[in-house]
């Protein structure tokens, strides 16, 4: 391995560093390089800083690393503190790799031996880090460092076949009778998978925890659009940090993982990627059941819940307990993506091109690192938790807490609960990004009807705002059965800013349920609920792979999806639906115009039975239906048979259709993917 990071001054920029780099994965029989491969010494010199401007140096400084691959952070990681620590730190030093490879074990040393100052400090045991048998107990403090190890553990899989029935196991078996292997699910047995299920707050029976209102909508969503789960669980880490916690019990942790992996296909929560390398290439699976060979499986790691399990293991708190289990100070844990970490104690100068561009800094921003203990300075993030006796309690105020005028990427996580607020981001506060902890368990709620600009349950007037994994309900007519209130305008979101992205969140009411007003979203894997007008706006959005679900069987007659409101023929707003599904009860129109030129256009887009077969209703543009542009492409299923649709329905070209429905139609400059590289 050849790479020397000390090239990149020397480099124009980006293209040259890419160009360096894809020769090196060539010659070598390798899927991919770590950071602290390709960046040596610097990203080990980064870690080192870090230790030692934080740790006790009043003990001997022992640090342990598993799964220390040929030895390069070692041996940046000495190399520094013989430099810049002084003498007696580093003469009483230790270093321990705990490597179950030999053949790395073997390379280790070899790294490490280059500096025969270093031998002396240095030593591998050739064992299973998770195996409590191969350790003693460390009383004093000491550290721990994980660099890309947590991808490789190994995780379970539980199922469920919709959103509210009970989780089971499952296993993986191989047929007499046929090759392939397949799945077999079993009751919930195995010990880990119940801690990493009682960390997570997962009823093992399936039904949501808490109040009537997310049980409500739970049991809708799998009545309506019944949806199997799949959650991976991070059981390997599990037992090696309870081995960890139980052999060295002052010990503080740095773990750098990546915390999303792009393009995965399989499905299922933080499910892994798995791919194979052939002839140069890496080529991707989609299901992991073909990880056969030699194929690599990387699972993406959830910073959040491997700070829960850290407290979990050391004893700190229990989920099911209201106070610690312990006495003093709770376990301080901070997570900083790699350009903050090495922006504070690297030196980022030396892996810049001529350019600018910065490799360490700009290609790692779906990688973090976790310092358990040490650091004193915080990441941007704030958490938002009901049942916390500090901190923030509602969104609303964690979002106060925010400066006006705000330029970085500030992340809210919101522990699971129901939410009984009106929340509203002003205008003057963008790049929030609110992270729930599942679109069935995070809710955002309120009771509201009449003005349509002051009742909203959520309402975002700032550009550049992201939200995941939320719901926003509006309940004064939701969930329609049995409630009786009369219907009308109560709107559970209104989106006003412009670029805002929503991935994998819910909006649920019953009239005007969306309030799409104006900007350019991005709508990915959401679910919408509603019966009247319930995605409106003028807003210029994209909806891919959204599920819409009808409501209209509490109606008198047929609903209407969408009411857009583009008000003159050079507006570029509209909507667009890319590969959606229609569901629900009751009958209902596509849509019908809001303003003079409305623009909809639902492409590849399955219906179900449920949409009336003249498809469009003209409202208040009768008369002047020529102005309107309210189509279908190419859709599926038996509510898209358009024999009977209205004559004056939009008919486009394929270059038109095709055009509309890319990410183009919302974004030509990138912004999309920007948002997700910084939040990731």
């Amino acid at each position: 391995m050849c790479f020397n990071c000390s090239k990149c001054n020397k480099f124009e920029g980006r293209k040259a560093y890419t160009k360096h780099v894809d020769a090196i994965y060539k010659q070598n029989d390798i899927s991919w390089f770590t950071p602290v491969e390709l960046f040596k010494p610097w990203y080990a010199h980064g870690i080192a800083e870090a230790i030692l401007r934080t740790t006790n140096l009043s003990v001997p400084l022992k640090i342990y690393e598993i799964g220390g691959g040929s030895g390069t952070c070692a041996r940046g990681v000495m190399d520094y503190i013989k430099v810049n620590a002084p003498s007696r730190i580093y003469d009483s030093m230790q270093y321990i790799s705990v490597e179950i490879s030999s053949s790395l074990a073997k390379k280790q040393l070899e790294t490490v031996g280059e500096v025969s100052s270093h031998a002396k400090k240095f030593r591998v045991e050739c064992r299973d880090a998770a195996d409590p048998g191969g350790w003693g107990s460390e009383q004093q403090p000491c550290w721990v460092i994980m660099l890309e190890v947590l991808d490789n553990l190994p995780h379970d899989l539980i199922y469920s076949k919709d959103q509210v029935s009970p989780w089971m196991e499952v296993w993986v078996e191989k047929r007499h009778d046929n090759p392939e292997l397949s799945e077999l699910y079993k009751p919930l047995e195995d010990p880990l998978i119940e801690s990493c299920m009682e960390i997570l707050d997962l009823a093992k029976d399936g039904k949501p925890h808490g109040s009537r209102m997310g049980s409500i909508a739970q049991s809708f969503l799998a009545k309506v659009f019944p949806r199997p789960r799949r959650c991976w669980l991070p059981t390997g880490c599990l037992k090696l940090l309870q081995v960890l916690h139980g052999a060295l019990p002052k010990m503080s942790l740095i773990a750098s993982d990546f915390t999303y992996l792009p393009d995965v296909t399989i499905p299922g929560e933080r499910a892994p990627l798995v791919a194979s390398k052939k002839d140069g290439t890496n080529s991707d699976h989609n299901s992991y059941l073909d990880a056969k060979g030699d194929a690599d499986i990387f699972f993406p790691t959830d910073f959040c819940l491997l700070e829960n399990i850290d407290h979990y293991c050391s004893g700190w708190l229990k989920p099911t307990e209201a106070k610690p289990l312990k006495k003093g100070k709770k376990r301080r844990t901070l997570m900083l993506d790699t350009s903050s970490f090495m922006e504070e104690f690297g030196i980022p100068s030396k892996t810049r091109t001529k350019d600018g561009y910065n490799p360490m800094l700009d290609d790692f921003k779906n990688t973090k690192s976790q310092n358990v203990e040490a650091l004193v300075i915080a990441a941007a993030r704030i958490v938002v938790d009901p049942l916390t006796s500090g901190g923030f309690r509602t969104v609303q105020a964690a979002i106060n807490s925010i400066p006006s005028g705000n330029t970085k990427w500030t992340t809210i996580d919101i522990k699971k609960g129901i939410y009984r607020e009106q929340v509203i981001i002003p205008s003057d506060k963008p790049f929030i990004f609110l992270k729930g902890a599942g679109s069935e368990s995070t809710f955002i709620s309120w009771n509201g009807h009449g003005a349509i600009n002051e009742t909203a349950a959520f309402t975002s007037k700032a550009d550049n705002i992201v939200a995941m994994d939320i719901s926003f309900i509006n309940t004064f007519n939701f969930p329609p059965k049995d409630n009786k209130n009369q219907m009308a305008t109560a709107v559970a979101a209104q989106i006003q800013g412009d670029k805002s992205i929503f991935y994998h969140c819910g909006f649920f009411g019953l009239q005007d349920t969306l309030w799409d007003a104006q900007g350019r979203h991005y709508y990915k894997s959401c679910t919408i609920a509603g019966a009247v007008d319930f995605i409106f706006g003028a807003a210029q959005s994209l909806y891919e792979s959204c599920t819409i679900s009808v409501t209209a069987g509490s109606l008198n007659g047929p609903g209407y999806i969408t009411a857009q409101g583009r008000e003159h023929p050079n507006d570029r707003n509209g909507f667009v639906f890319n590969n959606c599904n229609i569901v629900g009860d009751g009958k209902v129109y596509l849509g019908r115009p809001w303003r003079a030129y409305a623009r909809v256009l639902f492409y590849n887009t399955q219906m179900s039975d449920i949409i009336v077969p003249q498809g469009w209703d003209a409202w208040k543009s009768t008369g002047q239906e020529n102005q309107l542009s309210l189509s279908e492409y190419k859709c599926r299923g038996p509510g898209s048979m358009n024999s009977r649709r209205v004559i004056w329905a939009k008919k486009l070209s394929d270059e038109m259709a095709n055009n509309l429905a890319t990410m183009s139609f919302i974004d030509n400059h990138g912004w999309v993917k920007r948002a997700f590289e910084h939040l990731n």
